[in-house]
């Protein structure tokens, strides 16, 4: 029986931590909908020391919507080579939450990362995981199934992977590859989430939609629960459709069908409207020079009159004193 060591760490450890003989890290992204003060250092210091696999956990809260915080977490959580989902303590989760939170991350998540359930060897759910990482602090191995196990939980949580190098190497494979897609301005119909209001970008409600099919305008807002995404439609590779819902100031969160890879195609939207902008404001612009130039030319031939006007008006003056 092959063991491989790791560590797990989050905001209680100040500085990151890797143990000796370490090949995998998992650091805390999230806790609800906050991430976690120390997940960018920790995920960085395990880049850098070169760990085989370095992943991401999020603290499930059943006082948190599940949605809101499974998607909260697939974005802070896009640096990471697996996803896990820590159930476990005060705000642990029921079945019924901890399916919807591990199928939403699966849903959504771009690059089809495994997802991990964390919980104590003693109150274990099946919830749809990839995998099992159990808490047993023990030099005996839990007796269930698992893919990683929490040997120790102080002072530092210190972890096992069972299997070796390659099997560890394999874990942060995608389930399916992404999609390539191309934007579309125009509207399509295709399967979307439930429920959703959609507005249009002005914040008019444009009505609501339970689900399946409907062809609907880009681009568009749709609130689902407590979140807002501003939207557009993408078409896959395949033809197929999907939509992206973009969250103000946020990392792009892509919701199926199918799962895509929204992030460039959100960037090139973004970039063809700054064009488009810049092609206004342009035009605009030389309309103004054209309209100021006429407007000179204008000013101009006036004074060239009056100038004219006088002199024609000195001259007869001139004749005239001529004449005397």
């Amino acid at each position: 029986m092959t063991f491989l060591r790791g560590v797990d760490e989050s905001h209680w450890q100040s500085s990151t931590i890797i143990p000796a003989g370490a090949v995998f890290g998992f650091a805390k992204a999230s806790e609800g909908t906050t991430t976690d003060d120390r997940f960018v250092q920790h995920l960085t210091d395990f880049r850098r020391a070169n760990l085989e696999l370095v992943g991401a956990y999020g603290f499930a809260r059943k006082d948190v919507n599940v949605t809101s915080q499974a998607l909260f977490f697939t974005a802070a959580a896009r640096d990471a080579d697996v996803l896990a989902v820590d159930n476990e303590a005060t705000y642990k989760m029921g079945l019924t939450q901890l399916t919807d939170f591990i199928g939403t991350i699966k849903a959504v998540d771009q690059d089809r990362r495994k997802v991990l359930l964390y919980m104590s060897d003693g109150s274990f759910l099946e919830a749809g995981q990839d995998g099992n990482w159990v808490a047993k602090w023990s030099l005996l191995p839990p007796a269930r199934q698992w893919v990683i196990w929490q040997y120790n939980g102080s002072p530092l949580d210190l972890d096992y992977f069972h299997g070796t190098i390659d099997d560890l190497r394999a874990l942060k494979g995608a389930t399916m590859p992404a999609l390539p897609i191309e934007i579309t301005p125009t509207p399509r119909r295709m399967d979307l989430p439930s429920p959703l209001t959609f507005f249009d970008m002005s914040g008019n409600p444009q009505g609501d939609h339970g689900g399946g099919q409907q062809g609907v305008y880009s681009p568009f807002r749709a609130d689902k629960g407590t979140s807002s995404f501003y939207a557009m439609y993408a078409r896959n590779a395949d033809g197929t459709n999907g939509l992206i819902l973009v969250k103000p100031a946020a990392t792009p969160v892509v919701i199926p069908t199918p799962v895509l890879d929204c992030t460039a195609a959100v960037q090139k939207a973004v970039a063809d409207q700054k064009t488009a902008d810049a092609a206004v404001l342009l035009a605009a612009v030389k309309a103004q020079v054209a309209a100021d130039a006429v407007t000179q030319a204008s000013a101009v031939a006036a004074i060239v009159l009056r100038l004219n006007q006088a002199k024609a008006a000195i001259k007869a003056a001139a004749a005239a004193v001529a004449n005397l």
